[in-house]
This record gives structure tokens, C-alpha cells and sequence, in this order.
């Protein structure tokens, strides 16, 4: 949806007001799913297992410092 308003002439501003982000929330999640594309296309190239979304944040359930 972002790539065809963006073809359409739309700002990363209007883009933005219209989901009810602002522009730089817009712009950004468009860079990271365009490096994500880009490493997949990669991958399937050379028939390798394609990359997945890796959280940022590994939460450590269950494992507390013993005292």
C-alpha cells in the first residue's frame, strides 16, 4: 500500500497522517521491509534457507540469577 502511494506522487508525510503515524515510522518500516526483500531475493538466488525476522529483544523467560 505504501509502495503504490508512493508511486501515486504521496509524501512520506501524507503517507504517514493517513495511517496515523508520522512519517518517520512510515519511512522507516519501508527501508527494513526493502533490506528484507533484498536479502530474500539474495538467498533464493543461491537456494539457501530464506532469512527470516529476527526479534530484536531475546526475552529470557524462566531463568533468574541465582542469590
Amino acid at each position: 500500500m505504501v509502495d503504490a502511494a508512493r508511486r501515486e506522487g504521496a509524501s512520506w508525510a501524507q503517507i504517514g497522517d493517513a495511517l496515523g503515524i508520522s512519517r518517520q515510522a512510515v519511512r522507516q518500516a519501508a527501508i527494513r521491509r526493502g533490506v528484507l526483500e533484498r536479502e530474500r531475493a539474495d538467498a533464493k538466488q543461491w537456494h539457501l534457507p530464506l532469512p527470516i525476522k529476527v526479534p530484536r529483544i531475546m526475552w529470557r523467560i524462566g531463568r533468574r540469577s541465582a542469590a
